[in-house]
């Protein structure tokens, strides 16, 4: 163990020295590569590391200090670029010493010298002694024995439109009205690791930079040292002996993005690069639908996830404009394990992250893009005709394994595509799939949006055809829908991803393992079920009877409580993230009066006519939207039973569970250790009995807090059997809390 590591952890008060142990075992037994063991053993969906300490799990909060300017900077050596203009700072709250300041209950922090760094934010410590003390909504109130600033769970009720959220005049009159745009949200520079410092695709060295040592290339964020073709001046970075990396977030800390090579800039293969800087564009898809007076914003970012406090100061620089008209934004990650990150526990570090890896220069650089593709979006809003499916495929060729019983995989592809009124051009196509994109593994030193990139570039382009060695047509070819394609993932939890699927490209060859050539198949087979079911004509009006859907949502937050000793542990021990908390005093470790911190959190849900979105904020297990448990009831038709027998045989009787003599798909194996307690299993109704006929469900929506797992079967501790999901789980309370305001909410709205 690092010697810092060790005096920081031996320093907190109220740490146990068992507790402390514990999540060192934890983390160290877990952190060979996933390469090297068996796929299906290991998580792939927040970091196949067990312990938060390791810097893998799916947080809850990035650090409130990361607002920054954005330094323009050239590619770098290995391949130059046009700089990018950001425009003007984002402004998410007055300069400090400017009036009018903070608001109440906030301070502004300068983290650094940088005028454009310094932000509004709530103090952890939450003790008061008056009311106007604490923030909006909050009051002074007596609890153990300390005066805190208190927020009651029972004032956040859900704002709804039709309703409070609308004023009187909100009709729908006339047409739907959609606008779209996409947005880079690469960084538009970063440092790199030399050769030397790296084994495979992780640093082997702590931070800070030892000039001397030649294992980091401390060159700022234009990648250029003294010596270096094009260098003119020291930017931003440079010689600090500082880590300005691009830590891609997923499977391990302390994996610093690497520059693509010449040689693969611009050529034509899977494993092509757009650029130096990532082998493709991470982005912002931005759709905005408007009927009437109602406006309602969708963002899908290509990131591992993406705060409740990053989300709401987009929100606010909206709200400041009040030229946009905007009613309400939902923002939602891709989950990509190939981005940069954003969270904070994905940072430099060998045994542990010793640092955050958010980078406040790339965080800053998402909302500036962010608002900007939202604005744009709404300048170019324009009627449309709107058409949509959910396509019901099951699971075959999708690249996609389960590695938790039960083996139950929500399979739906929710489409809808949106085409310009007066010309029938694509203007936007929205769907989700329920995949981990992380086909490209732990190995990968690139910055990508993995399958997702594919799938939105096929589903955009369209796919050639395919002819035989005889030269006779096998596959005609399928027109893309042209436009912006917002790609979301939906339930990824329990643990849906690609390490043992097998995915099928449209000429039919499948790919196995992982890796780019992965990744592709996996994109070209999403593209062949959307383009040929738009093609056969199979997507038909948002309304029974063809009339213009009305739009109507709502919205709740959420008071979450994190009771996770990792989560903790890392946030106010090695600082590896912060984020506002409610309802506690912090009294030094993992100590807390009255009780564990709260967080907020949001979820929303959009009706367009027959079509219902509904966010979750972390990765949801299928079956809590689809059911399929042994002996129970099933909605939306989902996959049950592991089809592919990447874990068990055909042995299963008709309810999925192992018997002498079977011949269907399995929900467990027959070996399962601890299996899921079956008859504790919930009966339904399921959420997607809530939503309608069509619902489009979006994971990781306004929030990143982990997995959401069903109540039944949340164990934690040394139990057997696979129940990693529980370590990277803000808490056992989360699912009942989400669930049950998505159900009013859901029953709330018309």
């Amino acid at each position: 163990m690092p010697r810092a590591i060790f005096d920081r952890l031996c320093s907190v008060n109220a740490l146990s020295l068992s507790l402390i142990t514990s999540l060192l075992s934890l983390s160290i037994g877990c952190d060979a590569d996933p390469q090297v063991s068996a796929p299906e053993d290991r998580d792939h969906g927040v970091g196949g590391m067990a312990g938060i300490i390791m810097g893998d799990q799916p947080d809850l909060s990035t650090q409130d200090m990361t607002s920054g300017g954005v330094m323009p900077s050239d590619q770098g050596p290995t391949g130059g670029g046009e700089t990018l203009d950001l425009g003007p700072p984002l402004d998410l709250g007055p300069p400090c010493g400017l009036e009018p300041a903070c608001e109440q209950g906030y301070q502004c922090v300068c983290p650094s010298e940088e005028p454009l760094e310094c932000a509004c934010v709530a103090p952890m410590q939450r003790r008061c002694t008056e009311d106007d003390e604490c923030r909006q909504g909050e009051r002074c109130e007596a609890r153990e024995g300390e005066r805190i600033c208190w927020l009651s769970a029972e004032s956040l009720s859900a704002r709804l439109c039709p309703g409070e959220a609308c004023t009187e005049d909100q009709g729908q009159e006339g047409p739907l009205w959609v606008g779209a745009s996409s947005k880079s949200i690469t960084p538009l520079g970063f440092e790199v690791a030399t050769p030397e410092g790296l084994d495979g695709a992780r640093m082997n060295f702590p931070p800070p930079v030892d000039p001397m040592a030649g294992l980091w290339r401390d060159c700022g964020y234009d990648g250029l040292c003294p010596g270096d073709e094009g260098y003119v001046a020291p930017d931003r970075g440079e010689g600090d002996g500082q880590t300005q990396g691009a830590f891609i977030a997923g499977f391990s800390h302390g994996r610093p993005a690497q520059r693509c090579p010449q040689a693969l800039i611009g050529c034509d293969r899977p494993e092509c690069c757009v650029s130096a800087l990532a082998h493709d564009e991470l982005s912002a898809q931005v759709v905005v639908i408007r009927r009437g007076e109602r406006t309602v914003g969708f963002v899908a970012l290509d990131l591992v996830g993406f705060f409740h406090t990053e989300v709401e100061r987009i929100k606010r620089a909206l709200r400041a404009d009040d030229t946009l008209d905007l009613d309400l934004l939902v923002v939602a990650s891709t989950h990509t394990h190939e981005s940069f990150d954003t969270v904070g526990q994905y940072g430099p570090g060998t045994v542990a992250p010793l640092k955050t890896g958010v980078d406040p220069v790339m965080i800053t650089r998402v909302r500036s893009q962010v608002i900007e593709g939202v604005r744009e979006a709404i300048s170019a809003l324009r009627p449309v005709t709107a058409e949509a499916v959910i396509l019901d495929e099951g699971t075959d060729g999708l690249g996609v394994s389960d590695s938790r019983a039960p083996y139950i995989f929500d399979d739906n592809i929710p489409l809808v595509h949106f085409k310009d009124a007066e010309t029938g051009e694509g203007v936007a196509t929205m769907l989700s799939v329920a995949n981990h994109p992380e086909a490209l593994w732990s190995g990968n030193p690139y910055l990508s949006a993995d399958y997702v990139h594919f799938a939105r570039r096929y589903i955009r382009e369209g796919l050639p055809e395919v002819s035989g060695e005889d030269g006779a047509l096998l596959k005609p070819a399928l027109p893309g829908l042209q436009g912006v394609v917002v790609h979301f993932v939906g339930s990824l939890g329990g643990l849906l991803n690609p390490g043992q699927g097998v995915a099928r490209a449209y000429d039919g060859h499948e790919v196995s393992g992982t890796g780019y050539e992965k990744a592709d198949a996996i994109g070209q087979r999403i593209a062949e079920l959307v383009l040929g079911a738009t093609s056969r004509g199979e997507l038909t009006p948002l309304t029974s009877d063809g009339s213009t859907p009305e739009l109507r949502f709502g919205s709740r937050r959420l008071l979450i409580p994190i009771t996770n000793s990792a989560f903790l542990l890392a946030g106010f021990v090695l600082k590896l993230f912060s984020r506002d908390i409610y309802n506690a005093v912090h009294h030094g470790g993992i100590s807390f009066t009255p009780e564990a911190p709260y967080v907020m959190s949001e979820l929303s849900v959009v009706k367009l006519g027959e079509l219902t979105f509904m966010t979750a904020p972390g990765e949801v297990f299928s079956e809590l939207l689809t059911g399929g448990y042994p002996g129970r009831g099933r909605v939306q038709d989902p996959t049950v039973g592991d089809y592919e027998q990447v874990r068990v045989g055909w042995i299963c009787d008709e309810e999925g569970l192992p018997t002498e003599g079977g011949a269907l798909p399995c929900v467990v194996s027959a070996t399962q250790e601890n299996p899921p307690p079956w008859e504790l299993a919930p009966a339904g109704p399921y959420l997607y009995e809530y939503a309608g006929s069509r619902p489009f469900f979006i994971g990781l929506g306004m929030d990143f807090l982990g997995y959401i797992i069903p109540e039944y079967d949340f164990q934690t501790g040394a139990v057997a059997g696979s129940h990693y999901e529980e370590t990277n789980s803000a808490s056992g309370e989360m699912t009942t809390l989400w669930r049950e305001a998505l159900q009013d909410t859901l029953n709330a709205l018309p």
